[in-house]
Order: C-alpha cells, then sequence, then structure tokens
C-alpha cells in the first residue's frame, strides 16, 4: 500500500520539474544565442572599421604592389 501512495506524489513532482527544466533549457538557449549574436555584431563592427580604414587609405598604384595584393592570399598580408 505504501507503494501505491508514493507513486502519485512522485509523478505530481516530475509534472512539476518537466516544464520547468524544459523553461530552464529554453532561457539558457536564449542566452548562448544572445552572447553569440553580440559577437558577430561586434565582429561586424570592427570588419566595417577595417573597410573604412582601407578605403579611405588609397593603396599605392605600383605594379609591384597589385601584383603581391592580387597573388598573396588574404591570411599571408
Amino acid at each position: 500500500m505504501e507503494g501505491a501512495t508514493q507513486e502519485p506524489d512522485q509523478t505530481d513532482i516530475w509534472t512539476l520539474l518537466d516544464p520547468l527544466s524544459r523553461q530552464l533549457n529554453a532561457f539558457t538557449a536564449r542566452k548562448r544565442q544572445l552572447q553569440l549574436v553580440k559577437r558577430l555584431h561586434e565582429t561586424c563592427e570592427r570588419l566595417h572599421e577595417t573597410v573604412e580604414v582601407m578605403e579611405n587609405n588609397a593603396l599605392p598604384d605600383s605594379p609591384e604592389w597589385k601584383k603581391t595584393l592580387l597573388e598573396t592570399p588574404l591570411h599571408k598580408l
């Protein structure tokens, strides 16, 4: 008899904890997503600043510079 009376109580606890767990997991996922969006935004801002600097600085017209720029991978510049 004692086992029969404990089972509904345990079911009630899981009925409460399951949606709570889902809500906490969703909250954590949204928080992480916000962090990633903020990091992406910061990266885009830095990229825009770099592009502006590059646009404001005229590239030399020398053939050597153009050849280097066209033939060298970006990560090696």
